[in-house]
């Protein structure tokens, strides 16, 4: 459940086609910190912005990089505990007002790549991502 509202987090843009939130109706915790945990998540994976400008649409290009940024953004911005688990709580600290009622779907998915066998954390946080971009309005679909 804790991993569920991470991919929320996770990324560094909105989703210009979903929704293209204003970065103005970020909850604060969020946009102190944007600019430098996408910086960073990037820097250190060499994923490139044409991979971020994909996942912000929708599309999740098959490439190791973009897949440990996503993993970078989880881990710097939530942490990923033993046992493949999420602080939910502070994961509800970061999501906009108007997206709290995602927190569900967010569960579930958490909960799905929790109990998928194996222990590549960056191939589970990508299926996790994966589930709740399915699940989720397209105007509520968040990657940063």
């Amino acid at each position: 459940m804790k991993a569920v509202l991470v991919p929320v987090i996770l990324g560094c843009l909105i989703a210009a086609s979903y929704g293209a939130l204003d970065r103005g109706k970020f909850p604060p915790k969020i946009l102190e910190n944007l600019n430098e945990w996408h910086n960073k998540c990037k820097r250190m994976t060499g994923t490139t912005e044409a991979d971020i400008t994909e996942m912000i649409n929708g599309r999740f290009p098959e490439n190791i990089a973009i897949k440990r940024y996503l993993y970078c953004l989880w881990e710097i911005i939530v942490g990923i505990k033993k046992g493949f688990d999420i602080d939910v709580e502070q994961i509800w600290h970061y999501l906009p007002n108007m997206h709290k009622a995602d927190y569900v779907n967010y569960a579930l998915c958490h909960k799905k790549a929790k109990e998928t066998p194996g222990d590549d954390w960056v191939e589970k946080i990508w299926q996790m991502q994966k589930c709740n971009q399915k699940r989720i309005d397209a105007e509520h679909y968040i990657f940063f």
